[in-house]
């Protein structure tokens, strides 16, 4: 009697497995840029800036029409405040970096207006049938808003860097969405990142690198704010800078579309501002046009005069950093 040969069968890896050794990439990217940043802090800066700034505009551009409803609704009331703030605030920057006005005390009222304007949107939504949970935001504002008033120049820098931790915030939100099975080992790489921002500022860089005769070094460190901190050197408030701006391009660039878009970044049928009118079908790949063509600018600018030009886009870039405050905000109640 003959016995059956026994067929060897393929293990079966479960999709939700599958889908979990994915999410290796995320802290093997993040620690890949804590080596670039730690081995050459300056040319990865100046390198970043060049490449991907203008680049992630268009990108986060792209992120809010897909986000935004084509009729607000209920929501008129919120958008219309996200909107109107944005564009005051942004302009009121400006019109202050510009003219030099940049006094304590200018400062202090600019910020006092982001804080006010971002509350007055945490509680607009929030529940609108629970008042409570609206005015708890109150106490947390107006304790912000004192300390803006006693520290206006360290939370001026502080905006700089909490501006990257709006993207984290994004990506965890798509994560919830769309690959809930990632948010552990993404959350848990979020959580290290101080240490790997103390780490940096233990490294010896060459003070050196950064001297008052050179205007890049001294750009670069303007921009992320050198000298606030007194402990802290130039040479590592410029990495600290460039490693945080080369994950948050790194999250606008690759991360949010890969989890967010239905289709690929430039098939906008998935836009609901596409489908309200035939006008819109016309306003937002104008839009996304112009992002393209200011983007190539952008890049243009830098070969030919790269402070000049970074300096310009450090101070227009306000306005996509007040942009992402209302999506963000809007996002945790989606």
């Amino acid at each position: 009697m003959n016995e059956g040969i026994p067929i060897s069968r393929p293990l079966h890896v479960p999709a939700a497995q599958r889908a979990r050794r994915g999410a290796w990439i995320v802290p093997l990217a993040v620690i890949c840029c804590w080596g670039l940043v730690a081995s050459s802090p300056i040319t990865v800066s100046m390198v970043t800036v060049f490449l991907f700034a203008g680049l992630h505009n268009w990108f986060e551009l792209r992120f809010f029409l897909e986000r935004m409803p084509a009729r607000w609704g209920t929501m008129s009331a919120y958008f219309s405040v996200a909107l109107g703030g944005v564009l005051l605030l942004s302009v009121t920057s400006i019109v202050l970096v510009w003219s030099g006005w940049t006094t304590a005390t200018s400062l202090s009222v600019w910020l006092t207006g982001v804080v006010l304007w971002g509350a007055s949107l945490l509680i607009m939504n929030a529940d609108s049938s629970d008042w409570t949970s609206r005015l708890l935001w109150l106490p947390p504002a107006l304790l912000l808003v004192a300390c803006v008033w006693l520290f206006p120049y360290v939370l001026s820098v502080a905006l700089v860097y909490l501006h990257p931790c709006i993207g984290f915030c994004v990506l965890t939100q798509e994560l919830r969405r769309r690959r809930p099975q990632w948010k552990p080992l993404v959350m848990m790489t979020l959580g290290l990142l101080p240490v790997l921002l103390i780490a940096l500022c233990c490294l010896p860089f060459d003070s050196a690198t950064v001297s008052s005769s050179n205007e890049m070094s001294q750009t670069l460190a303007r921009h992320a704010g050198a000298g606030v901190i007194p402990w802290i050197s130039n040479t590592q408030s410029i990495a600290i800078h460039a490693f945080l701006e080369l994950l948050h391009y790194a999250v606008w660039i690759v991360a949010i579309p890969l989890l967010s878009y239905r289709a690929t970044a430039w098939s906008l049928a998935a836009v609901p501002l596409m489908k309200r009118s035939q006008t819109w079908a016309y306003i937002v790949p104008a839009l996304l046009a112009l992002c393209s063509l200011l983007c190539v600018a952008l890049w243009g600018g830098l070969l030919v005069d790269y402070l000049l030009v970074r300096q310009i886009y450090f101070t227009v870039a306000i306005v996509h950093v007040l942009a992402e405050i209302p999506f963000v905000i809007r996002g945790w109640r989606t």
